[in-house]
This record gives structure tokens, C-alpha cells and sequence, in this order.
């Protein structure tokens, strides 16, 4: 039994549900992309340090030609540093959504358990197509699909709704 797709969009508000896990995610994310970016323009720029300014300095081209290689050489490294730039934005901006995709499921289910506790045993747990754990979704509906049979054929085995105080904040 498929999961029906719930079809609500997201609300910029929404988007940081769980802030110790998320701000984490995106963090490590951020640095590893910010020093894969650093070595990545590091070793490029000694790379030219190394070889093109060495072949200028001993060839025997124009001085005025030796400057616009420089300069051309100056530009392609400005290029490819905003290039940079931008992968690390973009990999910022991934991390965010990767980040709501896990836990806004996982919140759903938290709110889905907490609802089978107060006594709503026809709770199920439905998530977004682009949200991750659709599987996890579908075997739980279906435990709790089992679990209604098994106390609708003997209704004594069904256990009293439990007192709780929902709370939140303590994800």
C-alpha cells in the first residue's frame, strides 16, 4: 500500500524545523565545500605560479605581451574564484533543502506518534513526494493498519490513550 502524496508547499518560515540538526548539516556541508574550494583554487594558483609565470619569465615574448598573459592569466583566476563562489553558495543553499527533506519527515512522524498516544489510532503518516523515508511512511501505516485489525477483532486488547504533555521544542 502506496502512501497517498500530500501536495503542500513549503513556507520559508518552515524550512528550519529541527535547528541543532540542521544548522549542524549545513555547517559541515558548508565547510566541506569551502575547503574543497580553498584547495581547489590554492593549487590552481600555485599551478600558474609555478609554470606559466616561469615559461614568461624566461621566453622571449614582448614585454607587453608578457602583461596581457598576466593579466589574461589574472582574469581566469577571478573567473574561477567567483565560479567557486558560487559552488559553495549553491552547495550552501542544497544543504538546506537536503537538510528539510530528512527531518520534515521525521517531524511528521514525531507529531503522528504523539497523536497515537493521546488516543487518535487512525492516525497515519503521510509525507511530500520530495521528502526522504516514503518507505518509512508506508511500513508504519502498515503496522498501524495491522495493529487496527488485530484490536478491531478483539476490541478487549485495545489499550487506554496515555496522558502526555506534547512539547515541541525538544525535538
Amino acid at each position: 500500500m502506496d502512501a497517498p502524496i500530500v501536495k503542500h508547499r513549503r513556507q520559508i518560515k518552515n524550512i528550519i524545523i529541527n535547528p541543532k540538526f540542521q544548522i549542524k548539516f549545513i555547517i559541515t556541508m558548508s565547510l566541506g565545500a569551502i575547503v574543497l574550494t580553498l584547495c581547489y583554487n590554492y593549487i590552481f594558483y600555485n599551478f600558474i605560479q609555478e609554470h606559466y609565470f616561469a615559461i614568461l619569465k624566461y621566453s622571449d615574448v614582448h614585454p607587453q605581451m608578457k602583461n596581457e598573459i598576466i593579466e589574461q592569466m589574472s582574469s581566469i583566476y577571478f573567473y574561477l574564484s567567483l565560479l567557486s563562489l558560487a559552488f559553495t553558495v549553491s552547495i550552501i543553499i542544497w544543504s538546506i533543502v537536503v537538510s528539510h527533506q530528512i527531518i520534515g519527515p521525521m517531524y511528521k512522524l514525531k507529531k503522528v506518534f504523539n497523536n497515537i498516544i493521546l488516543g487518535n489510532g487512525e492516525q497515519r503518516a503521510f509525507f511530500r513526494k520530495n521528502d526522504q523515508f516514503h518507505d518509512v511512511a508506508t511500513a508504519f501505516n502498515e503496522l498501524m493498519d495491522k495493529i487496527d485489525h488485530r484490536y478491531v477483532d478483539d476490541p478487549a486488547n485495545m489499550p487506554p490513550p496515555m496522558d502526555m504533555e506534547t512539547d515541541d521544542n525538544n525535538n
